[in-house]
């Protein structure tokens, strides 16, 4: 990308990364999510490079960590308004599991999960699925997405509005 396109300016080249990049990156995760630690790193590098050489290109010289205008991964995604990938995966399994109770996705939650409503507890929804058996199954889009949603009452409510685009 930085060879096609020779502008300085953060925010056509930010919008071309989420425009051609990004959709690359992300396409899938919430049938094939990476779990290990090594893969996760490997995908969060592809944005990391791209805000670091955009940093450089508008700084016009090679930025070394030891160099003072060097700016750590996350001050350089908050500085172009950039959220990580990770936290995009988690948003994209949290609104497809919105999606699947709303009724907005044609498919049989009752396949994935049950979810139980009259509860004693301060949670109003409570979900129940089957627990993996195996360490890949842990990591199976059911079990990584409703094991993170939070359940008590004093926490904010998870709507789709609330998740980062």
């Amino acid at each position: 990308m930085f060879t096609s396109y020779s502008s300085n300016d953060s925010k056509i080249m930010t919008l071309l990364y989420k425009t051609f990049i990004r959709p690359v990156l992300e396409y899938g995760t919430e049938v094939s999510s990476p779990y290990k630690k090594c893969d996760i790193r490997a995908i969060e590098s592809i944005q990391n490079s791209f805000t670091r050489r955009l940093l450089s290109r508008q700084i016009g010289r090679y930025l070394t960590p030891s160099d003072p205008d060097y700016l750590s991964a996350n001050q350089r995604n908050a500085k172009y308004g950039l959220v990580s990938l990770e936290q995009r995966r988690q948003a994209s399994d949290y609104k497809m599991i919105i999606k699947m109770q709303l009724g907005k996705i044609d498919i049989n939650t009752d396949d994935f999960f049950t979810t139980n409503t009259f509860t004693k507890t301060r949670s109003s929804n409570t979900f129940h699925w089957k627990a993996g058996k195996t360490k890949t199954r842990r990591n199976f889009f059911v079990h990584r997405t409703l094991s993170r949603i939070p359940v008590s009452s004093d926490r904010p409510s998870i709507s789709l509005h609330s998740l980062p685009n």
